[in-house]
């Protein structure tokens, strides 16, 4: 592989072109389906973890995978923080593999703009950056985590 793509990223001056974007994502998403449907969530998809080496992708960094079936409280801290999900920020270890498709998005958000999405200072910066764009989490989702948050 020849880079990664938080290094291609930097040496852009304007966004990856849509096509190229959904080639790139498209094997991404593909490999985190790999490792979904075997039992595994990787817990830290961000650009440096994706290595390019022309129009192939290759997820890789693998020291924070979980099982799936595991049971939660996991690791609390985990995952950068721009691409950390709500949940993780919010409770002492209740995520799910889900947070992959999270941290998913927030890289293809990146791939079209050349701009994290969610740049928080710390934690609370994070979240605030969030709900601004999000609003709040419904009450129902609340209420399932209140038990859970830090």
């Amino acid at each position: 592989m020849n880079k990664n793509m938080l290094e291609h990223l930097k040496q852009l001056t304007h966004p990856v072109p849509e096509q190229k974007a959904k080639r790139f994502m498209y094997q991404l998403l593909k490999a985190i389906h790999h490792m979904h449907k075997n039992g595994i969530f990787h817990r830290d998809i961000k650009p440096e973890n994706v290595l390019l080496n022309g129009d192939h992708v290759k997820l890789c960094d693998f020291g924070s995978c979980r099982a799936i079936y595991s049971k939660p409280p996991f690791t609390e801290y985990i995952s950068t923080r721009w691409y950390r999900p709500p949940e993780c920020l919010l409770t002492e270890g209740r995520y799910t593999h889900k947070m992959d498709l999270w941290g998913f998005g927030c890289l293809f958000y990146e791939l079209l703009t050349l701009k994290p999405l969610f740049p928080g200072k710390d934690e609370l910066d994070q979240l605030k950056k969030i709900n601004k764009i999000l609003g709040s989490p419904p009450k129902e989702l609340l209420e399932k985590y209140k038990k859970y948050l830090r």
